[in-house]
């Protein structure tokens, strides 16, 4: 690998990818933000990370001849020069590096020319201060299970830079680490069930096992470094298997058309599609690593997996009636009383994918959000003799109520948008008509 100039050294990669991270130029100065989120607010990790920023990250700036301080503001901390803070130095190296010289870096910046252009060493560095930024290691992040922790990278939603996630997962592999999973800002992942849920921006995360992000990858701060050990001294799940090793195509669930789907901030190759899994944008985004054959043989599967209607979307009880009536006529009402078991016994029952997930809703105890608490299994079995109201529309989409709850549920079978033509295939991927989808 050769270096970017003559002067380049790990410490000054490390701060780049701090700044990739978090920060922001503009003609009045520069800041880095640190979004620590709870972790900051915590006494017992805040006085730890305040000695680390002036102790390990300030030691990198000196070597632009850059003295820094901090400031806690709530969730998020912030990195500010003491003094002019000069920050040309650092600006040539970010061009030269292909990445942006003013503004917040993180929104429009790709990494496919710095990971030409590093050293080996170098590269580590960068990603450290890049994940001293911006990844988490709270205890929260794990696979279904505590004995499955994970660091979770965490890029913001207002930046849809697909490329940018891309392109680091793809960095990160090609170093040797293996990604547990990604979840991509856009409504096939974070609201695949109800084609209505307005609030399904939530980010970009590339999550991976602490064990794997510990053997290949590193922090800076020692608050998150004692952290990681802690985590991978806990995991007990085996290591991910590498992505083009991965079988997904059998294990991935139904898709319904969500209304954004042509949102106008995604780039071409994303804009106006389906995806059925996360290894499908990947494949989308042309991610080297991407399993290809397994997403061709997904998208085989798009008339029995995406469908139009909400496969369950969960509401109150009012909500639902006003939207069963917008939506499908109010086809079949007042509703037909049943007990759980006789509705999972339905003839249909299995045409309907989002029907245990949706009596977990209507009869869970408590919520997260409009999520259940406890496994869905359970509630189930302690509810099988308890009421369902049901009200049917021509077959398609079935309308549930626990009138006791005043809680609400609209479901409708899997698959036929193909068929319906309301969407199609061209190559991986599975357009909308009537949407601008961009190139590709």
């Amino acid at each position: 690998m050769i270096p970017i100039v003559e002067a380049l050294n790990d410490d000054r990669a490390y701060v780049l990818g701090a700044f990739l991270g978090g920060g922001t130029i503009t003609d009045q100065g520069w800041i880095i933000e640190m979004p620590f989120e709870k972790w900051g607010l915590d006494p017992r990790t805040a006085s730890g990370i305040a000695i680390g920023i002036l102790q390990q990250i300030r030691d990198r700036f000196h070597s632009y001849a850059i003295d820094i301080n901090f400031r806690p503001a709530g969730k998020r901390w912030h990195l500010f020069p003491i003094g002019a803070g000069q920050v040309v130095r650092i600006q040539d190296h970010l061009r030269n590096l292909g990445l942006p010289t003013s503004g917040t870096i993180l929104d429009h910046a790709e990494v496919v020319r710095c990971r030409k252009m590093f050293t080996d060493s170098q590269g580590g560095a960068f990603l450290a201060g890049f994940f001293d930024v911006r990844a988490s290691v709270e205890a929260s992040h794990r696979r279904h299970t505590d004995l499955a922790p994970i660091v979770s990278i965490e890029i913001p939603g207002r930046t849809n830079n697909f490329g940018l996630v891309v392109g680091l997962c793809a960095w990160m592999t090609a170093r040797g680490s293996v990604t547990d999973q990604i979840l991509f800002n856009h409504p096939s992942q974070h609201s695949a069930a109800n084609p209505d849920y307005t609030g399904w921006k939530k980010g970009f995360k590339i999550r991976i096992l602490a064990r794997t992000f510990l053997k290949h990858h590193h922090f800076v701060l020692h608050p998150k470094c004692d952290e990681l050990v802690r985590l991978a001294g806990a995991q007990r799940a085996n290591e991910q298997r590498p992505c083009t090793e991965r079988l997904s195509a059998g294990r991935i669930g139904a898709v319904s058309i969500h209304r954004d789907i042509g949102c106008t901030d995604f780039p071409d190759s994303i804009r106006g599609s389906i995806f059925l899994h996360y290894h499908h944008i990947c494949a989308a985004m042309g991610c080297p690593f991407a399993p290809l054959e397994e997403v061709k043989a997904m998208v085989t599967r798009a008339d029995e997996l995406v469908t139009v209607g909400p496969i369950c979307a969960k509401m109150t009880l009012q909500d639902g009636l006003r939207r069963w009536e917008s939506n499908f006529g109010a086809t079949e009402y007042p509703p037909r009383e049943m007990s759980v078991d006789q509705l999972l016994a339905r003839p249909d029952a299995l045409d309907f994918p989002g029907l245990k997930e949706a009596v977990a809703y209507l009869f869970a105890t408590g919520l997260n959000g409009l999520r259940h608490r406890g496994k869905a299994s359970d509630i189930i079995a302690r509810n099988r003799g308890s009421v369902v109201g049901v009200c049917n529309s021509r077959g398609s989409a079935v309308l549930l109520i626990n009138n006791r709850l005043e809680r609400a549920v609209i479901i409708s079978r899997a698959g036929g948008a193909i068929s319906s033509k309301a969407a199609y295939v061209s190559g991986i991927r599975i357009k909308v008509y009537g949407v601008d989808s961009g190139k590709g």
